[in-house]
């Protein structure tokens, strides 16, 4: 009897984990979508939706997701990335999925690069992304 108690009270906790988790990426989805609609022509509220995402508990596609378009905000609100780990994990994830998430993806990874002041490392990762684009 205790066994099976036992095995019904994990059972209960890992579908609440999953549950939890699965409804968290839903919301971040949301928050995202609507971030990416405004970043254009709002690219200061695109920026302001997304830094209220919690990360902690995402899945690697999602906080990828996430990566590359709060460093997309910061961009087009002219804040230089402090370093490229976090557009690292999208660079990480996007490729070789040949999308146009793989090539942003790329492009921003160049722009930090070239932001911590190393041109030589920035030059082939940009020349990758522009010859992806083409």
């Amino acid at each position: 009897m205790q066994a099976f108690i036992r095995y019904l009270s994990v059972t209960l906790v890992l579908v609440t984990m999953v549950a939890c988790g699965d409804r968290k990426n839903k919301e971040a989805d949301r928050i995202l979508d609507s971030a990416d609609a405004l970043m254009t022509e709002h690219p200061d509220s695109a920026l302001s939706l997304i830094e209220k995402i919690d990360t902690v508990g995402l899945d690697e596609e999602h906080f990828a997701r996430y990566a590359l378009l709060l460093t997309k905000a910061q961009d087009k609100n002219y804040i230089d990335p402090a370093d490229d780990r976090l557009i690292l994990k999208a660079v990480d994830f996007y490729q070789g999925k040949n999308n146009s998430e793989e090539t942003q993806a790329l492009y921003y990874y160049g722009y930090a690069t070239y932001c911590r002041d190393s041109l030589r490392q920035s030059i082939p990762i940009i020349s990758k992304c522009y010859n992806m684009a083409c």
